[in-house]
């Protein structure tokens, strides 16, 4: 039974998870295009990618921690400022990471703006709910 209930609940926070994840990356990859498509600098790519991030962080947090890591029966282990400061430290790591990734794609390998940003995105989803789930949004 309690097998029964711990692989419902956690099939729930994948699937919350996944439709947070799909409105965070609509949001951050279509701004990506929109700016990368108005801006005019010889940044571009860092610029738009910052920017876009940034709109797919806010979604992301509010999502999460609304609705895939809202346990109605327990507590966060943390409080709510120590939640956002830590993510902010991990939103900070995932946009240096993220920029650095996204640049090398582009310029050593040739790579579509377009396709380098699925291909960083993808990676920054596995390590984000793993993260999320272990350490930010950790219940009691």
């Amino acid at each position: 039974m309690i097998s029964t209930f711990y692989k419902t609940k956690s099939m729930k926070r994948i699937l919350t998870y996944g439709l947070v994840g799909v409105l965070a990356f609509l949001a951050e990859y279509f701004s990506f295009i929109f700016l990368l498509n108005i801006t005019i600098t010889p940044h571009a790519l860092v610029l738009a990618q910052s920017v876009s991030f940034s709109f797919g962080l806010i979604i992301s947090f509010t999502g999460s921690r609304l609705f895939t890591f809202n346990d109605i029966n327990s507590t966060y282990s943390h409080s709510v400022s120590r939640q956002i400061s830590s993510y902010l430290t991990l939103a900070f790591i995932n946009l240096v990471l993220s920029n650095l990734v996204i640049y090398a794609i582009v310029h050593y390998f040739s790579v579509t703006p377009f396709i380098a940003k699925l291909l960083v995105m993808s990676m920054v989803v596995v390590w984000n709910f793993l993260i999320f789930q272990k350490i930010i949004f950790k219940s009691k």
